[in-house]
Formats: C-alpha cells, structure tokens, sequence
C-alpha cells in the first residue's frame, strides 16, 4: 500500500511539471546559453533517482524545465524568472563527463539515464501536459548514445517501435 501511495503521489508531483517551452525556444536558448540546441524537450531532471531502481524508496526530488543537446553535451536548463532568462543548472559534456546512457523502463513510463563519471542523471522527457514522451526520450538516447560511441542500435530499434505505436495511437483517435 505504501508503495501505491509514493507512486501515486508522485504522478501527482510530476503532472505538476506540465510547463511548455515557448515557441521561440531555440532562438532565447541561443541567446540566453550560447548554444544552438540540436535537440530540446520539457523534462523533469530526478534528483537521486536512479532510473526506475529507487523509485518506492524516497519521494523524488524534481526539477522541471528544458533537456538540451548541443553538438558539445547535454544540459537541463530552467527559466530563471527575475531574469526572464534560460539558465543551465546542469551541464554535462560528452567528452570526458558521460559514461554511458540507458532508458529505464516501468510499466508506460520511460527514462534517460545518463551515466556520468560520477553520478547518475535521470530525467523523465514529457509532453502534452505531463505524459511521458516515449518516443522523445530514445531520440535522446540515441543522440547521446552515438556522441558518446555507444552502440545505438537497442534504442533506434525501439525508437522505431514507440513511433510506429504512436503513430497508431494518433490514427485511431
């Protein structure tokens, strides 16, 4: 039952994190982080949460915002309000600063977990609202995979599978 509680308590937290990126994203992101992201998405960054492994231990500690892939790494970015600006919080390079990178899977539920040399970054890539983006987190999956010279092929394959069940799931409404 506890368990149930967490779980469900959690889902609230996390539907919570439903703010959308602005329309004119790329062009603030560039100007605020001086990058040109690649590849974006509205995330939630879990705090010491390790994929799906520790999720009935403690309540997670989330941060919503932005997850950005740029030529050199990947960042989690929040709008600083008082600034009205994008700032990075967190900042992890391809070269030097990744280990490896996995998609933790629970039910529906999907996450990146990047590997780093010494920690371990979860996120949970969302849309409309707060649903997870299947198909959005092993397109990062493998963006970051093939940065880092890791096999890509177990998440293209699934990539291929989420997009096709989406695409079915979008025909049939």
């Amino acid at each position: 039952m506890r368990n149930i509680m967490l779980t469900l308590s959690a889902l609230v937290m996390l539907s919570g994190c439903a703010v959308s990126l602005p329309p004119n994203f790329v062009e603030k992101a560039q100007t605020d982080l001086s990058t040109k992201p690649l590849l974006y998405q509205r995330a939630a960054w879990l705090k010491g949460v390790y994929g799906y492994q520790n999720m009935f231990s403690q309540r997670p500690n989330f941060v919503q915002g932005a997850l950005v892939c740029d030529e050199e790494g990947l960042m989690f970015v929040v709008l600083d309000k008082n600034l009205n600006k994008y700032i990075s919080v967190l900042d992890l390079k391809f070269e030097g600063d990744f280990k490896n990178v996995s998609v933790g899977k629970w039910g529906a539920g999907r996450r990146l977990v990047v590997y780093g040399k010494s920690d371990v970054y979860t996120f949970e890539i969302v849309r409309k609202g707060a649903l997870i983006d299947k198909v959005r987190t092993y397109e990062f999956a493998v963006f970051t995979a093939g940065k880092i010279n890791q096999d890509t092929e177990q998440f293209a394959v699934e990539l291929e599978k989420e997009k096709k069940e989406r695409k079915e799931l979008e025909g049939s409404q």
